[in-house]
């Protein structure tokens, strides 16, 4: 975790690599879910509001209809339920769902199956004011 001191917010950064087992994700968020929320600076003076960035490989999608092509559509869920605790503590949302809501989009792929597991949580204000949201497939190791 790190927070920058900007002009007119704290910007709080969380990158993260989600376990693979379905069962050590769920609890993985949830861990993260407390230690976030309890390191949260209470010694801000000047009361700044505290801004999140949440990103990284998730290792889970929401919505196999959008979030994942081929394979089996019953899997690839499990962690979101925790995972959207997490960010809705925070009030961020993935900002590219934010900008491309129904686009069936992935950033990894193995021979014909493809999901959305790499993603970008943003608080919602900075992602209201946000223009243009992608992963590059040259910074993600799921090409």
């Amino acid at each position: 975790m790190l927070f920058l001191h900007l002009p007119t917010f704290l910007l709080h950064i969380t990158a993260l690599y989600a376990p693979n087992d379905d069962a050590e994700r769920r609890d993985f968020f949830t861990a993260v879910e407390e230690r976030v929320l309890e390191h949260i600076p209470s010694d801000n003076t000047n009361n700044l509001p505290v801004l999140h960035l949440l990103m990284g490989d998730m290792n889970c999608i929401d919505s196999p209809a959008i979030d994942k092509v081929g394979g089996r559509q019953d899997t690839g869920t499990a962690g979101s339920l925790e995972l959207l605790s997490l960010s809705s503590s925070l009030d961020c949302t993935d900002v590219f769902r934010y900008h491309f809501p129904n686009t069936i989009s992935t950033t990894w792929r193995q021979g014909t199956i493809g999901t959305r597991i790499d993603r970008v949580f943003l608080s919602s204000t900075l992602a209201a004011s946000s223009s243009f949201s992608t992963i590059s497939p040259t910074l993600s190791d799921h090409d």
